[in-house]
């Protein structure tokens, strides 16, 4: 899964929500019970990001030159390298972490 597209319509899958693309923004959104028409960014959002961890038991982990997300139940850990900003590349594995969740659903 390369793309950041692909990440956010799978990781989208995964947490329970279902997207809608506008063109016009190049963006996904989709209706949150509580903040009412969003954005789906988890790439970038850190609550969005906390939300996909706590919901598909993903674990954080942080190192001095990675940061790395591991979904337990299917035994995989994905890093990305944080050289300029640690919160985002936490961010980038969590969402590559779900988004493998999602692609693994039917």
């Amino acid at each position: 899964m390369n793309t950041d597209r692909e990440l956010i319509i799978f990781s989208a899958k995964a947490y329970g929500i279902t997207l809608e693309y506008r063109g016009g923004s190049d963006a996904y959104y989709y209706d949150d019970p509580e903040t009412g028409r969003e954005e789906w960014f988890p790439l970038g959002n850190y609550r969005q990001t906390l939300q996909l961890a706590v919901k598909l038991k993903i674990d954080i982990l942080n190192h001095e030159s990675f940061c790395g997300a591991n979904a337990g139940e299917l035994d995989f850990i994905i890093n990305e390298d944080h050289m300029d900003d640690p919160l985002l590349a936490a961010c980038r594995a969590v969402t590559r972490a779900a988004a493998e969740i999602g692609r693994a659903m039917p």
